[in-house]
């Protein structure tokens, strides 16, 4: 009876569970960035801790964990825009940014992270923030070129490509762009140290097209 499916009905159950999909990330995702930039603090703090032995660049760079609001945070990353704890101050403008739904604007925070030799985390996160706060901005197309770009770049870690991969795909398919998806999802590094969450969700997003 299974070989008798039809493929347009199989397609339309995927689009519903890209649906359910999206509508678990956009009630998510307060959690889903709190938890990435709860990681990244801690990582900045080690970084200044570790990193600086002056009195005037530990002050500066406690100044920015002393930072509660988004002007705050301009202020001090306006100070010291080349201390390693600017762009996780960045991301925590982002944060704060989504949650008052300002998404335009943590977009533009996202982009002002460069990929700094001292802490690629940064640059990674914001990379795949920038295609989640497109989406969730209904520039869906956007967010999908986003991710995708992210997803073909070997300047990032395996597992930052095959999430960006995974999420381009699933937004492909939610806009009617079957053959954009399969390519995407069929892109994803499977090699051990690439992980294996976001690889078995492609496996099965192609299993439910084919």
């Amino acid at each position: 009876m299974s070989k008798k499916i039809d493929k347009d009905n199989i397609i339309e159950e995927t689009y519903d569970e890209m649906t359910h999909f999206e509508d678990f990330f956009v009630s998510h995702w307060p959690k889903i960035l709190n938890a990435s930039v709860a990681v990244l603090i801690l990582f900045a703090l080690y970084m200044i801790f570790s990193s600086f032995g002056g009195k005037r660049e530990l002050e500066a760079s406690l100044g920015f964990t002393k930072a509660k609001t988004v002007q705050d945070l301009q202020k001090a990353v306006a100070a010291h825009p080349a201390n390693p704890a600017a762009n996780f101050a960045r991301l925590r403008m982002v944060k704060l940014l989504t949650e008052e739904k300002k998404y335009d604007d943590a977009v533009k925070v996202c982009r002002e992270i460069t990929p700094g030799s001292n802490t690629p985390e940064t640059y990674w996160q914001a990379k795949l923030d920038e295609g989640y706060l497109l989406e969730l901005s209904s520039k869906k197309e956007e967010a999908a070129e986003a991710f995708s770009k992210v997803g073909a770049d070997m300047k990032f870690p395996a597992s930052v490509r095959n999430e960006a991969s995974f999420s381009a795909a699933r937004i492909f398919l939610a806009v009617g762009k079957k053959d954009r998806a399969l390519a995407a999802a069929k892109s994803m590094d499977s090699s051990p140290n690439a992980g294996d969450f976001w690889t078995e969700q492609a496996k099965s997003l192609i299993q439910q097209i084919n």
